[in-house]
């Protein structure tokens, strides 16, 4: 996908991926400086996985080794990453923001997003079928969709001070996924329902969309903006096909 109009979309299916590791889901996709990061979730064990090239992930963070918190973090969406080998991880449904480093395999709650006060951002977050399903991390806020139907909204919080902020309505009610493009001010949001594509530019403001049409693509749930434009989304496989 170039940063003005045409997709270029690159499936993601990771079967071969989900039977060597023995996950069943992708549950987040995001690219990072320059490389492409995955989440992974299976009875209870959460697994950060980067590509090595063609298509060989490595896991970097797993809640295998010895990590107690893994039972605070049970519901893992998306990810992002803060600085050094310090990212921020997501619960859907505590709607509470995790960070872990990569070298010390820690993991601790970092921010209870339910817990902040805005008048129209909070009544969102707090409408009892919400979830945050994906974070972003720019100009010190964290960025973040919250899928509440038809009240689906992007917001933002600044981690330092709690201020949490409304930004703007999605178009669809099942919002997955959001990535800022490479070195733009545009966003793009993925809906798993509509199996659509849309991107605002940071002040919310409607640009373009596409519907997703790819054979490979049933159940879209993370996407990723590489540096050269290109659009690579994750498709979540049934637990079936994953074995």
């Amino acid at each position: 996908m170039d940063m003005g109009s045409g997709f270029e979309i690159i499936p993601l299916d990771f079967k071969g991926l989900q039977k060597s590791l023995k996950i069943t889901g992708v549950q987040g996709l995001k690219w990072i400086e320059g490389s492409l990061f995955a989440v992974f979730d299976t009875k209870r064990e959460l697994k950060i996985c980067i590509d090595k090239g063609q298509g060989k992930f490595e896991c970097i963070f797993s809640t295998s080794k010895g990590n107690k918190d893994i039972r605070a973090l049970t519901n893992p969406g998306g990810l992002a990453k803060i600085d050094g080998n310090n990212f921020l991880i997501v619960d859907r449904l505590k709607k509470t923001l995790y960070r872990f480093d990569t070298n010390s395999n820690k993991l601790e709650p970092y921010l209870n997003l339910i817990a902040l006060k805005n008048s129209e951002a909070s009544e969102i977050l707090n409408s009892q079928m919400s979830q945050i399903n994906d974070i972003e991390y720019r100009d010190n806020k964290v960025w973040f969709i919250c899928k509440a139907g038809y009240s689906s909204s992007v917001c933002c919080v600044d981690p330092k001070t709690g201020e949490l902020f409304f930004k703007f309505f999605t178009r669809g009610s099942e919002p997955k996924s959001m990535s800022f493009g490479y070195m733009t001010d545009y966003i793009w949001i993925l809906d798993s329902n509509k199996k659509e594509v849309s991107r605002f530019d940071i002040n919310g403001n409607y640009m373009d969309s596409t519907v997703i049409n790819h054979k490979n693509l049933s159940n879209p749930v993370g996407l990723g903006i590489d540096n050269s434009g290109k659009l690579w989304i994750a498709n979540q496989l049934k637990v079936k096909e994953g074995r």
